[in-house]
Parts: structure tokens; C-alpha cells; sequence
């Protein structure tokens, strides 16, 4: 089970499933059991273009997006790589 806090590897289709499978994991549960879903929360698409590379446009310095999804604070952050930290925000 991952840790409040604990950053997580390994190969995921898509950076929004590295979030959702890193909630699931300290919630203990299956990714498709979490509600509500992540699309329901955050613009999923929007995600995804904000922390891709694109030699259209370059930028300087790191890039980090912050938002709440259950009872977690996400935190997604891209300098040379892509960083995904989630953090309980509320007690339970």
C-alpha cells in the first residue's frame, strides 16, 4: 500500500490513471471502485496538455498543477520528469 505522500513508479497508460491508480493504492482500492470519478473533478484533457512536452512550446522552469480529488491533495509537478504526489488533505 503507498504512503500519504509517497511518490509512485512504474509504467501507466496516461498521467490522470498515475493519479487515480496513486488514490487507489492509499485508499486500498480498485482505481474503478473511486468515486467520483476524476473527469468529475478536474478537466482530464486539460491535465494532460499542461504537463506534456511539446517542442511547440517551450517553456522555462517547472511547471506544477495542484488540486483536491477525494480527500487528497494532488500535486503534479514537471521539470525533466513528470512527478505526482498525493497528500491526505482532511482527516478521515
Amino acid at each position: 500500500m503507498a504512503r500519504d505522500g509517497e511518490e509512485i513508479g512504474g509504467h501507466v497508460e496516461s498521467l490522470t490513471a498515475e493519479i487515480v491508480e496513486h488514490v487507489a493504492l492509499l485508499e486500498d482500492k480498485d482505481p474503478l471502485e473511486l468515486q467520483p470519478p476524476l473527469q468529475s473533478v478536474i478537466d482530464l484533457d486539460a491535465v494532460e496538455a499542461i504537463m506534456a512536452p511539446s517542442d511547440n512550446c517551450p517553456r522555462d522552469g517547472a511547471v506544477s498543477l495542484a488540486f483536491e480529488y477525494r480527500d487528497y491533495q494532488v500535486m503534479v509537478e514537471r521539470d525533466d520528469d513528470v512527478t505526482v504526489r498525493v497528500n491526505q488533505s482532511r482527516p478521515r
